[in-house]
């Protein structure tokens, strides 16, 4: 049960406990105490519901601290793992540009491979 129902239903309650007392009170009394009474009563009713309020309010106010306090926290967080993307990015690319200078060092290092070899056929074919 969140707060602000539980406030609803304290006042609720406050309200009907209030209503009984003052009809008991009104029953039993008579002329001007019963006004005194039911003035009391409804004092009473106001102070407690103000108060209620009050707590209602300030149990939000928590409520919506918490929540700032949370989204601060996941927006760093956000901001952090973006930044730690662009730094993976940027190895990645790096990576790609490495595998292709050595593809490129693999297939000049075949050629001249395949120069020497044809060389070498060459002075075998020569030779007696």
């Amino acid at each position: 049960m969140n707060p602000r129902t539980a406030v609803i239903l304290a006042a609720v309650a406050l309200v009907l406990g209030a209503v009984g007392i003052y009809i008991g009170l009104d029953a039993r009394s008579t002329g001007s105490d019963a006004q005194d009474s039911s003035d009391a009563v409804k004092e009473q009713l106001e102070s407690e519901l103000g108060s209620a309020e009050a707590s209602a309010k300030s149990s939000e106010q928590r409520q919506a601290d918490k929540v700032a306090g949370q989204s601060a926290t996941l927006s760093k967080q956000i901001s952090d793992l973006s930044a730690k993307v662009g730094s993976l990015e940027g190895q990645v690319s790096t990576l790609s540009q490495d595998a292709s200078r050595q593809s490129g060092d693999i297939q000049t290092l075949t050629n001249q491979l395949n120069q020497l070899s044809t060389r070498v056929t060459k002075i075998e074919q020569k030779l007696p």
